[in-house]
């Protein structure tokens, strides 16, 4: 799960880019990801969905949680517009 703070810059640079004063690579960054977004099964309606299932791609720590390749998890349930734009943020199953 992300914390408030990731959350909150999410929301915060999604706005930013409506009004075009995101950064840059931030923006860069938010497409690419996007792009691997909805090439995803998990994804339902912009959000990745916690009542979906797939594998991880890589060995990665996803908060807390360390994750193994190969092992299918749930979606975060996070909205993929805000969460892309957080420079912090991680794919749940090691995409990004």
């Amino acid at each position: 799960m992300m914390n408030f703070k990731q959350i909150y810059d999410g929301w915060t640079n999604l706005l930013r880019d409506k009004f075009d004063v995101l950064d840059e690579d931030v923006k860069k960054q938010a497409i690419a990801r996007l792009e691997i977004c909805y090439a995803c099964p998990m994804i339902t309606n912009g959000i990745c969905d916690r009542n979906k299932r797939e594998a991880a791609v890589k060995n990665f720590t996803y908060g807390k949680e360390k994750r193994f390749s190969g092992r299918v998890y749930k979606g975060c349930g996070c909205n993929l517009a805000a969460k892309t734009r957080t420079p912090e943020a991680k794919c749940p199953l090691g995409k990004w």
